[in-house]
């Protein structure tokens, strides 16, 4: 039996997208470099040094610090002084210079310093003022709506940025007071449930409403960057946005979803709670546990010397080690292909899977393309007892589905099975991943999907049924080769 050991956090670092060839070239936005939210200005304020006042320009802020313009720098970089903040009337906050360049005619430099000994309601109040500026929020709004089809549209549209955004905003503040006051767990965990689900509703009303992907996603993109210091405190959103492998639900995140644990801090600790129970994420557990009792029941039935199984678009094989957790009693030989492009994925199945000790079990590792099943080696046309995929379906377009079936009928013996997993329209719709993580799927439901494969693979070859995972998100269909 395997002793697993996924729960050591394995999708807590994020690898640097450069090296991994599979990397698309668009480009993410990280809004989490400097680890707090910094909003952009333009407005005076003043430096007291002893008993001098050396007036600049406030060029950006946050939480943490300011970067100021000034003739005069603010101290040696050891000393220490005040500086006033509009956004607070003026008040003077005690800081420290952390860094400082010359401009190229030196009549001016660029400064930045950090805010010493704030307390809660100090970095709190301070958040208020400037991440709730009405400048702030109306000018997202605006530059959104001046593109809307209709002044209806443009009014919802500065409505939603004015009131939802900024409640969400302002909520997130409040938890993490909540937070630094010990408040109780299950309190703090409601209201950041409430919080984000609100605002997604509320974005999604929006969107429905508007009927415009450019306008939406331009509306997505900026409640990222407004949330963004918030949400991606949350290693699930993080790695879900940021996507380090090129595509959404790499096999990191699903071990990630699978173990079930919260890997984050402070208020990060309660956003990967949030992502971790939407219902999309329980269905993904459900899904695996589904597909391991099917895996189990299939082999345990095969009355044959011997099973040939292929695992497509497999990642970490989570399926698989479950399953040995049961003994089987299949006498026969059974070897599982288990195909991926990610090598890292592979790599990670072979070390896990090599702890597996059956005898009569052979597990082969293939790196390749899923829709080139005909320049791998798998084995003769019809030869196959099952093919199964339970997380690339959802991704691909029509023509990409049908190629796979089809691939997958030749290689099926009589009497062999496809089984393929997919997220159905009509029992979720997974608006917060979309909004927070960026992460989308094809919507399709037991209908389409079904016309798909009979397009591809011949209605009168094969016979059809579904089943579900627990949760009823996800639905299997089960495709026997009848002829």
């Amino acid at each position: 039996m395997l002793q697993e050991a996924e729960q050591a956090g394995t999708w807590a670092q994020l690898g640097d997208r450069r090296t991994n060839p599979f990397i698309r070239t668009r480009q993410r936005r990280n809004f989490d470099r400097r680890g707090a939210h910094r909003i952009g200005l333009n407005t005076l304020t003043f430096i007291q040094e002893g008993d001098e006042i050396f007036y600049g320009a406030l060029k950006d802020i946050s939480d943490t610090g300011a970067r100021i313009e000034m003739e005069r720098a603010p101290g040696d970089g050891a000393s220490l002084f005040t500086m006033g903040v509009p956004f607070l009337s003026n008040k003077k906050l005690a800081c420290k210079r952390i860094w400082s360049e010359n401009s190229d005619n030196g009549s001016s430099g660029q400064y930045g310093v950090s805010f010493l000994d704030l307390s809660v309601q100090e970095r709190n109040e301070l958040r208020k003022r400037f991440l709730l500026n009405d400048i702030l929020l109306l000018s997202h709004a605006e530059a959104v709506a001046g593109r809307a089809k209709d002044s209806t549209a443009a009014i919802e549209i500065k409505a939603f940025f004015m009131l939802d955004v900024r409640l969400a905003l302002e909520s997130l503040i409040d938890i993490d007071t909540m937070i630094e006051q010990g408040r109780p767990g299950a309190v703090i965990q409601s209201e950041c449930n409430t919080t984000l689900d609100s605002l997604v509703e509320a974005g999604d009303r929006l969107e429905s409403g508007l009927n415009n992907p450019y306008l939406s996603s331009d509306i997505k993109n900026r409640v990222r960057l407004l949330l963004g210091h918030f949400i991606y405190q949350s290693a699930v959103f993080k790695r879900g946005f940021e996507k380090p492998h090129g595509y959404p639900g790499d096999f990191k995140m699903l071990e990630g979803v699978y173990n079930n644990l919260e890997l984050s801090s402070g208020i990060g600790h309660y956003i990967d709670r949030y992502g971790l129970d939407v219902p999309y994420a329980v269905a993904i557990r459900h899904r695996k546990d589904k597909m391991r009792d099917i895996l189990y029941d299939f082999i345990g039935a095969s009355s044959g010397q011997a099973l040939h199984i292929i695992n497509l678009a497999s990642g970490a094989c989570r399926d698989l080690r479950e399953m040995f957790r049961r003994p089987l009693t299949y006498p026969g030989r059974v070897t599982i292909i288990c195909i991926d492009q990610d090598p890292v994925a592979l790599e990670y199945s072979r070390q896990t899977l090599s702890k597996i000790n059956t005898g009569n079990i052979t597990f082969e590792l293939v790196q390749g393309n899923i829709l080139r099943l005909e320049a791998l080696d798998l084995g003769p046309d019809g030869s196959v007892d099952m093919i199964y995929s339970i997380g690339i379906a959802d991704y691909l377009q029509d023509r990409m589905l049908k190629k796979i079936f089809s691939d997958s009928y030749a290689k099926l013996k009589t009497g062999g099975k496809l089984v393929v997993a997919y997220k159905d329209k009509e029992s979720h719709r997974p608006i917060a991943l979309n909004w927070y993580g960026d992460w989308y799927f094809i919507p399709r439901n037991e209908d389409e999907l079904i016309a798909l494969i009979n397009t591809s693979m011949g209605a009168e070859n094969i016979s059809i049924s579904i089943e579900r995972e627990e949760s009823g998100v996800i639905f299997f269909a089960i495709i026997t080769k009848i002829k």
